[in-house]
C-alpha cells in the first residue's frame, strides 16, 4: 500500500460510520504545527474510506493536496477499516498527569524553538523576570493545552497540581478528571499552610468572657464554589480540642454551633472544661443549606468553669435573635451588643475572629487586628 499526496477536492465522501467529528478546529490547529502524522485511506477512486476529520481539517486549512493510503483490494480496505475501528475504540485518554508530562515536553520544544527564533531578546527576558508573560507566550501555552485535550488554563492548572507534589490530589484529579476540584485542594492547601506559618499564639492573661465561632470542618458541601472551605481554611476537630483557652477561673463562654455540628460543639465544651448551661437561637432571614434540612438558624451556647456570676435579671436578654444574615459565617452585630450587656464589665476576648471590635481582645489569622482596649 503505498502513499501519495491527492487533491483534496478530488477525494469524494459517501455514506459514513461516525457521525460525530469532534473537535476539528483543534486537530488542524495541530495539523497545520506538525504536519498530518497518519494519512488518510481512499480507494483507486479516491472514495474516502478512513480519516474523514483528518480531511476536513485539511480543507479548513485550504490545503490543496493530502498524504493518502491508496488501497487496490478488498482485503487492504478491510485491514485498514479494521485499523481504523481499532483506533477509536481502542484508545485511552490522557488521563490529566499524562497530558502535563506531554506538554511540558512541548513547551520545551516551544522554548527551544522560540529561542532560536528570538535569539537573546532583551524585552522578553525583561518581561519574563517581570512574572508577567508576553502574549505570544501566553498563546503558546494555549496552543500546548490544546494539543494534549486541554484549554490552556486547565493544562495550567493541571500543571500546579502535579507541580505541587500533592499526591491525594493528583490521584483525585486522574482519577476523576475534574482538575480545577483538584486545583481547589492544592490551592486551599498552600493557603492553609500560608496561615498556619503565619499562626498567632494564644493572647497572655486570663479572660472571664470568651466568644468563639470554631472554623468546623463539614463532611459535606453542596457544591464546589459554596464549599466552606473556600472562604476560611477550616480546622479538624482533634485542632479544635486540643486549643487551651486562656479563660480565667471563673468564666462564661459563648460558642457558636450550627444543628450539624452540635455534637462536636458539646464535645469541645467538655475538652475546654466547661459545663453547658443553656443557649441563645440566632434565627436568619433567608434560608440556607442542608443535607436533611435546609437550615435557617444558628445556635449559641453559654457556658460556663467555675462559678461565674449570671447577668442580672435586667439584663438577660431574649433567647431568639433575629437578624439578617451577612457575609459567609459572619455573626450579627447585635450579638456583641447583646454579651455586652450581659456582662459590661468583663475582660471579653473573641477567639477565630475576623473582624475587631472596641472593647475586646481579638485573636485570630483573620482578625484584622489584635486590639485590649479595657472598659
Amino acid at each position: 500500500m503505498k502513499v501519495v499526496n491527492v487533491p483534496v477536492a478530488e477525494i469524494s465522501v459517501h455514506q459514513r460510520s461516525r457521525k460525530d467529528m469532534g473537535d476539528i478546529e483543534s486537530l488542524a490547529t495541530s495539523i497545520d504545527d506538525l504536519g498530518l502524522l497518519q494519512p488518510v485511506v481512499v480507494d483507486s477512486e479516491k472514495r474516502l474510506i478512513s480519516g474523514e476529520r483528518r480531511l476536513r481539517a485539511c480543507k479548513s486549512l485550504k490545503r490543496d493536496t493530502i498524504p493518502a493510503h491508496v488501497i487496490t483490494t478488498v482485503d487492504e480496505a478491510v485491514d485498514r477499516l479494521k485499523a481504523e475501528r481499532d483506533e477509536n475504540t481502542c484508545r485511552k485518554p490522557f488521563a490529566p498527569s499524562e497530558a502535563v508530562a506531554l506538554g511540558q515536553q512541548l513547551e520545551k520544544l516551544e522554548a527551544k524553538a522560540a529561542k532560536a527564533r528570538q535569539g537573546t531578546r532583551t524585552d522578553l527576558q525583561e518581561k519574563q523576570l517581570s512574572g508577567k508573560l508576553p502574549r505570544s507566550t501566553e498563546k503558546a501555552r494555549d496552543k500546548v493545552g490544546a494539543s494534549v485535550g486541554m484549554s490552556g488554563r486547565n493544562y495550567e492548572k493541571a500543571k500546579a497540581v502535579i507541580e505541587s507534589g500533592n499526591e491525594t490530589a493528583i490521584a483525585l484529579m486522574d482519577d476523576t478528571g475534574k482538575i480545577d476540584r483538584a486545583y481547589r485542594e492544592v490551592t486551599k492547601a498552600e493557603r492553609d499552610e500560608g496561615l498556619r506559618d503565619k499562626s498567632l499564639a494564644l493572647p497572655e492573661g486570663q479572660y472571664d468572657l470568651i466568644l468563639a465561632d470554631p472554623p468546623w470542618k463539614y463532611e459535606y458541601s453542596q457544591a464546589a464554589n459554596r464549599s466552606i472551605e473556600n472562604h476560611y481554611p477550616t480546622m479538624e476537630l482533634d485542632e479544635i480540642l486540643a486549643i487551651q483557652l486562656p479563660a480565667a477561673s471563673d468564666c462564661v463562654l459563648f460558642l457558636w454551633a450550627t444543628s450539624p455540628k452540635l455534637a462536636e460543639a458539646i464535645a469541645v465544651l467538655g475538652a475546654w472544661r466547661f459545663s453547658y448551661r443553656t443557649c441563645m437561637v440566632w434565627v436568619k432571614g433567608s434560608i440556607g443549606m442542608g443535607v436533611y434540612a435546609r437550615q435557617r438558624h444558628e445556635l449559641l451556647l453559654i457556658a460556663v468553669r467555675g462559678k461565674p456570676l449570671p447577668p442580672e435579671e435586667s439584663q438577660r436578654p431574649d433567647s431568639v435573635i433575629e437578624a439578617p444574615r451577612g457575609k459567609h459565617s459572619e455573626k450579627p452585630a447585635a450579638v456583641y451588643d447583646i454579651i455586652e450587656s450581659m456582662y459590661p464589665h468583663s475582660r471579653k476576648l473573641e477567639m477565630f475572629a475576623r473582624t475587631s471590635r472596641n472593647g475586646w481582645h481579638t485573636w485570630g489569622n483573620e482578625a484584622p487586628t489584635q486590639i485590649s482596649v479595657v472598659i
